[in-house]
């Protein structure tokens, strides 16, 4: 993620979600990041949603707040 490779990043998330059966709350939000920054806002969105539905806090707003731009 720090090397803006956001494809791999989210592949990466994606594949520790896969094997553990569960992400991070704070890689979840960085996963989000990642589909924004790669121009995927719809998935992002709903990344941000979930987390945001699951327990609302002041990064889940202003994450949603940047995808809904």
């Amino acid at each position: 993620y720090n090397r803006r490779d956001y494809g791999r990043a989210i592949a990466y998330f994606n594949e520790l979600e896969r094997v553990t059966g569960v992400v991070r709350r704070d890689l979840a939000l960085l996963r989000g990041y990642a589909y924004l920054n790669s121009g995927q806002k719809a998935q992002a969105r709903a990344e941000f949603q979930k987390l945001h539905n699951q327990m609302a806090t002041q990064a889940s707003r202003r994450a949603l707040s940047e995808a809904l731009r």
